[in-house]
């Protein structure tokens, strides 16, 4: 994989190139069948396919766009008894805004679009409401109808011995359509590197857009 960086005026915009094989493989072996008579299938390797991916990234301090593919080499197709594997490429489209509500409370929206060649499209919207970088909570929505709320907090506020940004999160994820729901908790640590603002504006660190 290689990644490249241009920095401009207001922002920074990435480049990302990666190469490599691609491999599948089923054990049937493993499987533990209900009906016996459909257990004489033999276990399914397919042969080392090329892959390759890439994408752009854009982000300043209030906005972030990005895109990228992966897979994105001709289609193939690979036949074993009664075993198809298909690989196609999938596509990704994501951005994100910062909006200040007033000196304390922001408004940040943003989407994940995913693609898979000739088959399906899925979007997530979230939207979250910061107050004083200390604080969140949001909703996210995906067309597949599944629903998720997320809270959060900047933990590292209570502890002055350390210059790190520490986050901790909680997320219920539910789906109405399969009737179940899942639980996460998250830790974010921001690792405060750089020394000064001029390195960053020369290049030499770069700060995460994550969260903005």
């Amino acid at each position: 994989s290689y990644a490249y960086k241009i920095n401009f005026k207001k922002g920074i915009l990435s480049f990302g190139l990666s190469a490599g094989f691609f491999q599948s493989s089923i054990r049937y072996s493993n499987l533990r069948l209900l009906e016996e008579e459909k257990a004489n299938f033999s276990d399914f390797n397919s042969p080392m396919i090329f892959d390759v991916g890439t994408g752009l990234f854009y982000s300043n301090k209030r906005f972030y766009l990005g895109i990228s593919a992966m897979h994105i080499v001709p289609k193939r197709a690979v036949h074993h008894e009664s075993s198809f594997l298909v690989v196609v490429p999938n596509y990704y489209f994501t951005a994100g805004y910062k909006f200040d509500i007033n000196e304390k409370l922001s408004f940040l929206p943003s989407c994940l679009m995913k693609h898979i060649s000739k088959q399906r499209t899925i979007v997530d919207a979230t939207f979250h409401i910061k107050y004083n970088d200390f604080l969140w909570v949001g909703a996210s929505l995906r067309t597949n109808y599944t629903y998720s709320a997320q809270l959060g907090m900047r933990v590292s506020d209570f502890f002055s011995l350390t210059r790190q940004s520490v986050k901790i999160g909680y997320a219920f994820d539910w789906s109405p359509k399969f009737s179940n729901y899942s639980n996460e908790l998250f830790l974010i640590l921001d690792l405060n590197m750089y020394a000064s603002a001029g390195k960053i504006r020369k290049g030499k660190s770069y700060i995460s857009p994550i969260l903005f």
